[in-house]
């Protein structure tokens, strides 16, 4: 039979905090020290505290002989882990945090948003799950909000978790879908109307992808070919006749170059069509409630 003490469970000290100025180090260091707190059952507020120091190294050491010296002066008063913490979010690190995060946008990659928002909001201790859910997705994209609300996310880790996997979505091989840059040539993206002259949302960094019943290959005598075709998606939404649709890339055209066809535009190309169905590798991903993509990359 084990022993009691053969049973017991080493909790693993948390790691020493330097004090650089990262936020996602900072926050590391506070969740982890609460996480041991709860493993020790450490229940007083002033041994937090103290326990807590014995953890600060460099220059936070230095910090905390200052601070203490004030306290025994009754300069300021740290007697709680509230109290500690509040000592690593000033109130104007927190303001110019909310502030900037007003001010974010979505301009250029979705991987850079979604980590300059997680920087900021760890800046912002008191902000509520549903403030922060509210600003990750106002500051989107159109077509990522758009594509994050067909999935029906509800929390922000969700909400992130999702963005990221765009990006992921359309990495693919580098090599072969440069041409893909934004995840709305995948298919992920929001509809827009089919203004086939209007220029697409989005950063300078995005594809020239053209939406639907866009270039028809009789609209241009350079237009006589497809190169290839990169993907299909196929629409079905309530009282809407079916929509199948292919992401072609046409010879003539530069590579970044791609646009959304219907498929009776692309009668002509059958043999095309024909190659991508029965010889690419797809993998298959829904978009949203009725709409399915099939990406394959060439």
């Amino acid at each position: 039979m084990a022993t009691h003490e053969a049973s017991r469970v080493e909790v693993p000290k948390p790691h020493r905090f330097s004090g650089n100025r990262d936020a996602k180090e900072l926050d590391n260091f506070l969740w982890h020290m609460e996480r041991y707190f709860e493993a020790i059952t450490l229940m007083d507020e002033t041994a937090k505290v103290r326990t807590a120091t014995l953890y600060l190294i460099d220059t936070t050491t230095l910090w905390w002989r200052r601070r203490f010296a004030d306290m025994e002066k009754d300069i300021c008063t740290i007697e709680t882990w509230e109290d500690f913490k509040r000592q690593f979010y000033p109130e104007d690190v927190a303001y110019l945090a909310r502030k900037n995060m007003r001010h974010l946008k979505h301009a250029g990659s979705i991987h850079d948003y979604v980590k300059e928002f997680s920087s900021l909001m760890l800046e912002i201790p008191n902000m509520t799950e549903k403030e922060l859910l509210f600003n990750f997705m106002d500051n989107l994209q159109g077509w990522a909000e758009q594509e994050l609300r067909h999935r029906g996310v509800q929390d922000l880790a969700t909400a992130m978790a999702v963005a990221k996997s765009l990006t992921d979505y359309k990495k693919g091989d580098s090599s072969k879908v440069e041409s893909l840059e934004d995840s709305h040539a995948m298919g992920g993206g929001d509809k827009v109307p089919r203004d086939h002259n209007a220029p697409k949302k989005g950063s300078g960094k995005m594809p020239n992808v053209r939406e639907g019943r866009g270039l028809h290959p009789s609209e241009a005598s350079w237009e006589k070919e497809v190169k290839n075709i990169l993907a299909k998606r196929v629409t079905r939404r309530q009282g809407v006749p079916l929509v199948i649709e292919y992401l072609v890339r046409w010879k003539g055209l530069p590579k970044r170059q791609v646009s959304w066809e219907h498929a009776d535009a692309l009668r002509k190309f059958w043999k095309h069509i024909e190659r991508f169905q029965n010889e690419a590798t797809t993998r298959t991903s829904t978009t949203s409630v009725g709409e399915s993509v099939t990406i394959c990359f060439k």
